[in-house]
């Protein structure tokens, strides 16, 4: 037996065979084969007898014709015919299947780690990728300020260091006494700041537009420890109104809203050096930028955050097990969505998408959630063996990645979940 006797047509058809068949089935007519329709109306739908005749003339052998029939049965869904959109569903359905067939095998290393050479050894609190074109570069910043640059290679192009001070215009050093730590970092896209919180109650925005970095404005006197932030702007109007928003250690949730960030994020002062702004008198910026500060929005710390623009809702994380996630209108135009688990959410994903929340928590369990229903989870998913350090949903993919504290990544298939 000829070898090509065992093979799929399915799999053979290439681009361009499939475009002569579209052509056919759709109305054009000019490049379907001579031999198998001579008239100028092309049909809406083609019936086995056709069909294997117009694979095997595109394949060029009769040998083909025992495979083409069995792609009509499975393709046609009367049994009779074939139409173009059955055939789009044909292929569509053969490609679901591979994924759900794919095994995903663990992810070997070769043990070449790469050091963060600016970091001194410090733990390394984010990395940042930020895009310039067709090229990107990861700001790396570690515990205690010190901030490196690299390419995409990991090569480092630039570093510098944070000074994790309450107001440098003060003559007391409060840094030198308690060193403070760097809490959270966070991209302005529309802007171009890198921007900083820390442990002394303090953020700072790095004007971030060229290679060079400089500390453009401090705010300092935050009534508690910032311990995680979001920003979001319309990317369909990027001169527009931006938001940046930070849970902190008290359980509070500030959302400063930006007017006309591309210009200046606040008003401009006649000044030398960086521009202090004291947190509690931030009235003569109010045509530049406005704060909402809610207060003890959670009974614990706020360990996550996230604002979802298209109903304009805040999304926020706690370790407490009476307000472990909370849904808020930003305007407060309906009810909270209040979910309460006994360990508290360490982190947690959400997805308009495909309408998931996926949290994660100390008992080393992913629970999924349906955002309006706060009773139970849909789903829970066992198999890490520490705490949960991140999450990540992969709409697109219906997948959840999954971190833990032993440096373990699961991905979770949602569509095996029950």
């Amino acid at each position: 037996m000829d070898s090509m006797d065992t093979y799929d047509v399915w799999k053979l058809l290439d681009i361009q065979h499939l475009n002569q068949l579209e052509s056919l089935l759709t109305g054009d007519g000019s490049l379907a084969p001579e031999s198998v329709y001579s008239g100028s109306v092309a049909p809406e739908r083609i019936h086995k007898p056709e069909f294997v005749q117009t694979i095997c003339t595109l394949l060029g052998h009769e040998k083909f014709a025992q495979s083409a029939e069995v792609m009509f049965n499975q393709a046609s869904t009367d049994g009779q015919s074939l139409s173009w959109t059955n055939i789009l569903d044909y292929y569509i359905g053969l490609e679901k299947m591979a994924d759900e067939n794919r095994i995903c095998s663990p992810m070997l290393h070769d043990g070449d780690f790469k050091a963060a050479q600016h970091s001194k050894r410090e733990t390394i609190v984010k990395m940042i990728p930020v895009s310039s074109g067709s090229t990107y570069v990861n700001i790396i910043i570690s515990k205690f300020g010190n901030v490196g640059i690299y390419d995409d290679k990991h090569r480092l192009q630039r570093k510098y260091e944070i000074d994790i001070d309450t107001d440098p215009d003060s003559d007391l050093d409060v840094g030198a006494s308690d060193p403070g730590w760097i809490t959270d970092a966070i991209w302005m896209e529309n802007s171009k700041h890198m921007v900083y919180t820390s442990s002394l109650r303090t953020i700072h925005f790095f004007d971030a537009s060229a290679s060079v970095h400089y500390e453009e404005y401090r705010g300092f006197g935050l009534k508690n420890i910032p311990t995680c932030m979001h920003f979001w702007y319309d990317e369909e109007d990027e001169d527009g109104p931006a938001l940046l928003l930070f849970g902190d250690d008290g359980g509070g949730l500030s959302i400063i809203r930006f007017c006309q960030p591309p210009n200046s994020l606040f008003k401009k002062a006649e000044v030398d050096s960086v521009q202090t702004i004291f947190w509690q008198r931030m009235e003569k910026h109010v045509e530049y930028a406005t704060i909402q500060y809610t207060q003890g929005l959670h009974g614990d710390g706020v360990s996550g955050i996230r604002y979802i623009s298209h109903n304009r809702t805040v999304v926020t994380s706690s370790r407490d097990p009476n307000s472990s996630i909370i849904i808020t209108h930003i305007d407060g135009k309906f009810d909270q969505y209040v979910f309460k688990l006994a360990w508290g959410v360490r982190c947690f994903d959400i997805s308009t998408e495909i309408g998931i929340l996926t949290t994660g928590s100390n008992d080393t369990h992913v629970r999924l959630w349906n955002p309006v229903v706060t009773a139970r989870p849909t789903s829970v998913l066992s198999g890490h063996k520490a705490g949960l350090i991140d999450l990540k949903i992969l709409g697109g993919r219906r997948q959840v990645l999954s971190y833990s504290k032993d440096a373990v990544v699961k991905l979770w298939d949602l569509n095996k979940t029950t």
